[in-house]
């Protein structure tokens, strides 16, 4: 992502959620609420090194799926306890990439791929408004299959590469109750 696109979402969080950001040491952190000044936890890179379900995605070999109808039905259902089915449009279908609505309602969430390996599912989507972005949740199964991560980042292009690449380059990131889905 370069400078001028991270500068302009930086700036639009600032100016239409007031109170909302505050500065600890000269980086700007997130708080809890328009009064308080206790942090957030910071946010924390998604990276191959650090995480072993990042390590698993840029290693493993997945087979993939371009349809949501495709996924598992049981990590469907529990992805769709997250997001509504109604709330996501398919690969290729219209929705709302940006935060202004003309015309008919379109979700602002679009699926972009899903893959599975051995042990792990995983589910990217396209998040639209404001501050445009990716979503990419992690399942994994012991006795029924759970969500292990859930992390924001961005992607040049809606491929498998691009997720690897941006994985590796640490545009992936969780924070404690983040994404919001």
């Amino acid at each position: 992502m370069n400078r001028f696109t991270l500068l302009a979402i930086l700036l639009n969080l600032i100016l239409f959620l007031p109170g909302r950001f505050a500065q600890a040491g000269g980086a700007p952190v997130h708080v809890s609420g328009p009064t308080s000044t206790t942090p957030d936890p910071p946010l924390r890179k998604f990276l191959p090194s650090t995480n072993s379900y990042a390590r698993q995605l840029v290693t493993d070999r997945f087979a993939f799926v371009d349809d949501l109808r495709q996924v598992d039905p049981n990590v469907l259902a529990l992805f769709h306890s997250k997001i509504p089915a109604r709330d996501i449009a398919n690969r290729g279908e219209p929705f709302n990439p940006t935060d202004v609505e003309m015309g008919d309602h379109l979700p602002d969430r679009r699926f972009v791929l899903a893959g599975n390996s051995s042990t792990i599912w995983f589910i990217l989507y396209e998040v639209g408004g404001i501050g445009y972005h990716h979503n990419l949740v992690i399942f994994s199964k012991d006795k029924k299959w759970s969500i292990v991560g859930s992390v924001t980042g961005f992607l040049k292009n809606n491929t498998f590469d691009s997720l690897k690449h941006a994985i590796d380059a640490g545009d992936f990131f969780d924070q404690p109750g983040y994404p919001q889905y």
